[in-house]
């Protein structure tokens, strides 16, 4: 009888099982693209943060400066990484809204982004160590999606996720421009 009643009481005492993970949009779209599969890829919501980063990332101990389009305030950079993907940049405004997750090499291939989302919105020109690829940037833009691929080169060179918009406030506040400074603390 006494066994059985202690039986009962270590049962009773037994903890709860964990909360589900944390997800809300955000961490939701960057754990997508964190995954490097186009086919999971989702739109960044326009209201991402530092903090919804972190929680879905691995943080890297870097910070950069860095402009995108045609903005005249610099943006910080942060550096995360996931299994797939070993270096990705989460770009901010000023406000501290996440503007455009990218990452550079990341595996797969164009033919994967187009089985997931088909045919590009638009192909741009893409300025590449002092030259130019010709229609090398394309565009999803109501999927929030970028590709930069280099014909002559294997692989892709670049990939990322932003709110969706249209091809003028894309060519303004989100299109890759240029990397200013590294600070590594």
């Amino acid at each position: 009888m006494i066994r059985a009643g202690f039986v009962l009481a270590l049962a009773s005492c037994s903890h709860p099982p964990s909360p589900p993970m944390h997800t809300n949009d955000c961490t939701a779209a960057i754990t997508a693209f964190a995954s490097a599969d186009p086919a999971r890829f989702r739109p960044l919501p326009a209201s991402c943060t530092l903090a919804d980063v972190q929680h879905a990332l691995r943080q890297l101990d870097t910070t950069t400066r860095g402009t995108l389009a045609h903005r005249n305030d610099p943006m910080t950079i942060h550096w995360f990484a996931s299994e797939q993907l070993p270096e990705i940049h989460a770009w901010f405004d000023p406000s501290g809204h996440l503007v455009l997750l990218d990452a550079d090499r990341p595996p797969g291939t164009l033919e994967a982004f187009t089985k997931a989302f088909g045919p590009p919105d638009h192909r741009l020109d893409y300025p590449w160590h002092a030259t130019t690829i010709e229609k090398g940037e394309l565009l999803w833009l109501a999927r929030g999606v970028v590709v930069i691929q280099k014909p002559e080169v294997a692989g892709l060179l670049r990939a990322g996720i932003f709110a969706p918009t249209t091809l003028e406030a894309y060519q303004q506040n989100v299109q890759f421009a240029d990397v200013e400074t590294v600070d590594n603390g």
